[in-house]
């Protein structure tokens, strides 16, 4: 018995062919997305570039090795937060200048909540905490945001100033 296409619903024909194009595309977003997480996850070999170590302009100095032992730590509280002060994490300030005049650069650290601290260099990155022969010790006080240092008056030496 032959059959009439003319009896065939286009409808069902069309939602079939729908219904398949739905299901292939699946499948292949499906394979497209496997295949790529493979390729994306494959181990890289060792090779000469990784087991030669990469040259640098700096090099991280331990503070056994410096001297310098400075850290702005920061203590949460009800007052002191993100929330009621938002430049919080914005840290204290650093500056660095020949205060001494022996030709080297010396630091001086301001803390948020920690007490500033100056370091003179002497030489070959070591460095030595002076801040209590300078009278800086006891100088504890409000919240600091920075530090510069410049001949502000002109007397050719060079005036520390510290943002409060």
């Amino acid at each position: 018995m032959l059959t009439d296409d003319r009896n065939r619903c286009p409808k069902m024909d069309r939602m079939k062919v729908n219904r398949l194009r739905y299901m292939l595309s699946d499948r292949f977003l499906l394979i497209i997305v496997l295949l790529v997480f493979t390729v994306g996850c494959k181990k890289r070999s060792a090779g000469p570039e990784a087991a030669a170590p990469k040259q640098t302009l700096f090099k991280l100095l331990s503070p056994e090795q410096t001297h310098i032992d400075f850290s702005n730590t920061l203590t949460e509280g009800a007052n002191a937060n993100i929330l009621t002060y938002e430049y919080f994490y914005n840290g204290g300030g650093v500056g660095i200048g020949d205060l001494n005049g022996d030709g080297l650069q010396d630091i001086y650290f301001t803390g948020n909540m920690t007490s500033d601290k100056l370091y003179l260099n002497k030489g070959h990155m070591k460095f030595t905490d002076v801040t209590s022969a300078s009278g800086l010790a006891n100088r504890s006080g409000a919240w600091k945001t920075g530090v510069t240092i410049a001949d502000v008056n002109g007397d050719g030496k060079l005036d520390i100033y510290v943002c409060y």
